[in-house]
């Protein structure tokens, strides 16, 4: 029988110490992919930051899913661009033409006198104490439940009536463009399923109004100002606004605007409260 080869024995801290190599190399390799990673996602947003999402990135994995959403959300902002840019370009072009219907006004001798204001904000101001149930009602009806609550009301034959009865309670006037395009942005909060939703994204407004073709706020805020055909459905999609107390406070809410006071028609002049209530 041939003698058996004894097999060296390697003492046991020396095979620990190869383990701990071996398992201190893996861990290095994995933190060295990581932080490869990491640097690539951080330069690829940078590059989409300074880009205007210019670029095209995909996962490692692209997905023809993926892709198409990518190209549809590209083609909405377009859109979004092109609707504002519209707008905008709209809004000069009335600004214009008023100044130039005043300027021949006054070669001719005679008066401007602008349209009447289609749209208004109305602001509550007073609490419900000995509060007669006829502007309690009336102030239901206008959705005004809150101290310091607004809502853009259409002027007509049915809401100038409401206006008179509530109007030692509230505030009101004609916003601008600049003041409506603040409340949106600003205190923009939606009516989804009987819950109040902030506006976060174009795609609440597009869910609940896309069937008026109102896809957007810049849409909405036209909406509103021009008192469009779906001028009702646009209102009743907002939530009625929640407003802080104007910097500086109240001066008298018992006393009309024309008096020194707060409540009442400030015409123009509520764009600097709502200036100071945003």
């Amino acid at each position: 029988m041939a003698p058996t080869k004894k097999v060296p024995q390697v003492p046991e801290t020396v095979l620990k110490r190869r383990k701990q190599r071996a398992d201190a190399r893996t861990k290095a390799a994995q933190h060295k992919l990581t932080v490869a990673a990491v640097s690539f996602s951080l330069r690829i947003s940078m590059l989409f930051k300074s880009t205007g999402y210019r670029i095209h990135y995909y996962p490692s994995q692209p997905s023809k899913l993926s892709y198409k959403n990518y190209l549809k959300n590209k083609e909405k902002k377009t859109q979004y661009f092109k609707r504002a840019e519209k707008y905008v370009q709209e809004y000069r072009n009335a600004q214009k033409e008023g100044l130039r219907l005043k300027r021949e006004a006054e070669a001719k001798g005679d008066f401007y006198v602008p349209a009447e204001h289609k749209v208004a904000f109305v602001v509550r101001i007073r609490g419900i104490n000995q509060l007669h149930p006829k502007p309690r009602k009336a102030l239901q009806i206008l959705r005004l439940r809150q101290i310091n609550n607004g809502v853009f009301v259409k002027l007509n034959k049915a809401t100038l009536p409401l206006l008179r009865i509530v109007e030692p309670y509230v505030a009101w006037g004609y916003p601008n463009n600049k003041t409506i395009h603040d409340l949106l942005y600003k205190r923009g909060y939606a009516k989804v399923d009987g819950n109040r939703v902030p506006i976060t994204d174009n795609t609440i407004v597009e869910q609940s109004l896309g069937k008026y073709n109102i896809i957007c706020l810049e849409d909405l805020a036209h909406e509103i100002a021009t008192v469009g055909p779906h001028f009702k459905e646009a209102t009743n999609f907002l939530w009625p606004f929640k407003l802080n107390n104007p910097t500086g406070g109240w001066t008298k809410k018992t006393n009309h605007f024309v008096e020194g006071g707060d409540f009442g028609n400030r015409e123009d002049q509520l764009n600097n409260l709502l200036r100071r209530m945003v």
